[in-house]
């Protein structure tokens, strides 16, 4: 396989929910930017999109301004790009390298930073990647991109990547989109918290079941969806009608997996089992967890 069929040049970080799980940390920075020890879940999840390639990075965050000004597109803009000036009067005084590290910028390599806003009448994946294709088009007019949550990682010990991995089976398959899933445990009453994966008996992708009551699902392993997520630009018209319809009787948010289902239809999509963990950052308490899992794993 060449190296740009396993490489892809742009990615969407979601970020664009209010983060109520993390409040109140979330009225002065965006959840991804909550501290795992020295550094934060933004920071790991650029490095491991640059490792695949990404030159182009769209963040989605809330289309909210206090006095004109959006928050969170300014503090992540801010790590993003660091402050020279002051990194290089920390290394001219002899300051620990820590220090200047923590000045510097945090891009990995990444030469572009695109901020989308997502319209707060209008909750849910769908409407997040939704509000990136003006950018994905307009300014970057990318084929294929990625889709991240802003609010965790994955992570691996072995020194591979199932985003890499997610990559190059979608390009080997000649699939036009893909998508990341994990074992979990059969609960026995109650709902799911994960969107179920669901396959026909030749093992291919049908459709992913959000959130399923327990007794509708039967095998003992079944697969969750991990939110992560290869598109080909074939998904925009199918993304747009979607978040400009209605929304569902049932449905308080516009999912990005009804839009997955209605492309299964039509295009090959492929959900590739991850071989590491997805690892969530969305409270204190699980940043703690991530930060714990990554001083002991390296």
């Amino acid at each position: 396989m060449s190296l740009s069929h396993s490489m892809i040049d742009t990615a969407v970080v979601m970020c664009g929910g209010m983060g109520t799980r993390d409040l109140p940390h979330t009225l002065v920075r965006p959840n991804t930017l909550g501290e795992i020890g020295r550094r934060n879940t933004f920071d790991i999840i650029t490095e491991q999109l640059a490792n695949v390639g990404v030159q182009n990075l769209v963040v989605v965050i809330p289309n909210i301004k206090t006095e004109n000004v959006n928050l969170s597109e300014i503090l992540i803009g801010s790590w993003f790009r660091g402050n020279p000036k002051l990194r290089d009067e920390l290394r001219a005084k002899g300051k620990p390298n820590e220090q200047i590290v923590a000045a510097d910028n945090h891009s990995h390599g990444i030469d572009n930073l695109y901020f989308a806003y997502q319209d707060q009448a209008k909750y849910g994946t769908a409407a997040s990647v939704a509000a990136a294709i003006n950018t994905l088009v307009g300014e970057i007019e990318t084929e294929r991109f990625l889709v991240v949550n802003g609010d965790g990682f994955m992570h691996r010990t072995d020194g591979g990547s199932d985003i890499q991995d997610l990559i190059a089976e979608t390009s080997r398959e000649g699939a036009a989109h893909g998508l990341l899933t994990t074992t979990i445990e059969k609960i026995h009453e109650g709902k799911y918290p994960y969107g179920i994966i669901e396959r026909d008996e030749a093992g291919n992708f049908v459709r992913i079941n959000e959130g399923p009551q327990a007794d509708q699902v039967t095998t003992e392993h079944p697969e969750g969806n991990l939110g992560i997520y290869l598109f080909s630009a074939s998904i925009f018209p199918l993304l747009n009608e979607f978040v400009s319809a209605p929304l569902p009787a049932d449905r308080k948010e516009y999912w990005i997996t009804d839009v997955i289902e209605t492309a299964a239809q039509k295009e090959s999509v492929i959900a590739l089992p991850t071989i590491g963990e997805f690892v969530d950052c969305a409270t204190p308490e699980l940043r703690e967890q991530a930060r714990a899992l990554l001083t002991t794993s390296y």
